[in-house]
């Protein structure tokens, strides 16, 4: 794969294995186009408009499935970037997600939150909320 960046390899491979799976199922179903849409006007409907990443994808998909399907496997920094927005996530099973997560872990350790490590001084003005 080609290098996306110095932030977050991980993440970058995991929208591109999930990116493989949408194209391949739209190559094989292009029916399921209609969710990417539909993604996106829930989301506007939502929010009241669409944020500037949204509003890209508005665009991409009025053009024909060979020029998404570039996009959505092009590995160059653009190419992440456009993945990072996701109206095609609901191609993609909660399974399939979590095994693709699993397959790509971060390079670092991760630690869950534990509100009890949180001394109650910190915890209680979180809390309080601003002065």
């Amino acid at each position: 794969m080609a290098s996306t960046g110095i932030g977050h390899p991980h993440i970058d491979a995991r929208s591109l294995a999930m990116a493989k799976i949408i194209v391949k199922r739209i190559d094989a179903d292009p029916t399921l186009m209609a969710r990417a849409h539909q993604y996106l006007a829930d989301e506007e409907r939502r929010h009241g408009d669409l944020c500037q990443a949204s509003l890209e994808w508005k665009e991409i998909l009025t053009r024909p499935w060979s020029e998404i399907r570039t996009i959505l496997l092009d590995e160059s920094d653009e190419g992440q970037r456009l993945r990072s927005s996701k109206p095609f996530a609901r191609i993609v099973t909660e399974q399939e997600r979590l095994a693709i997560i699993a397959q790509y872990p971060p390079p670092w350790p991760f630690v869950p939150y534990d509100p009890s490590r949180v001394p109650d001084e910190v915890m209680d003005r979180v809390l309080e909320g601003p002065p």
